[in-house]
């Protein structure tokens, strides 16, 4: 084959992920090629990502590694899917984030759905619209709104329809 042949031959392969560092700018790669070969010992294959998105893929995960001019030194790998953690069944036009522990977000048809173990929100403030909010499931019981709802004692000396004056100062609802 001559040089031409081998480096156009040599522009784009399908890999599989050996090892991957986070530390730097850009993750880098060590990757297997076809035939048992090893590519990133002295030059460590960058993986691109999307600008905003960052994951790292485990061991073993497949993608496709693109080679300037058919150089090796020049190489760059995309796409690194792990297929046994791919979640099947997402609908046309939908969307699903997945790690390999089962845990997503998923977006389709006007609905969204986060499946985690625990979920923490860091902001300085949080204001949910919507309609309905059910805590817990659906189907709850109803949450009482300060200076809005009223508590109905029907014997006693206290009997009456009373405003609900004190709750919480941390949860609100209009």
């Amino acid at each position: 084959m001559t040089d031409l042949n081998t480096r156009v031959a040599n522009m784009i392969s399908r890999v599989r992920l050996k090892e991957i560092n986070t530390d730097g700018d850009q993750q880098t790669t060590i990757l297997d090629g076809v035939a048992g070969e090893v590519i990133g010992g002295n030059h460590k294959v960058a993986h691109l990502q999307q600008f905003g998105f960052t994951s790292t893929p485990p061991a073993g995960s497949e993608g496709l590694m693109l080679c300037l001019g058919g150089n090796r030194d020049q190489s760059i790998v995309i796409g690194l899917e792990s297929p046994g953690d791919k979640p099947t069944g997402v609908p046309g036009g939908g969307t699903k984030m997945y790690d390999n522990g089962g845990q997503y977000f998923e977006m389709h048809g006007g609905e969204s759905t986060i499946k985690v173990g625990k979920l923490t929100i860091i902001a300085d403030s949080v204001v949910v619209e919507s309609g309905s909010i059910d805590l817990g499931g659906e189907g709850g019981h109803a949450v009482a709104r300060k200076d809005v709802d009223y508590v109905e004692i029907d014997t006693g000396s206290s009997s009456g329809k009373w405003p609900i004056k004190s709750g919480s100062d941390t949860v609100r609802s209009l």
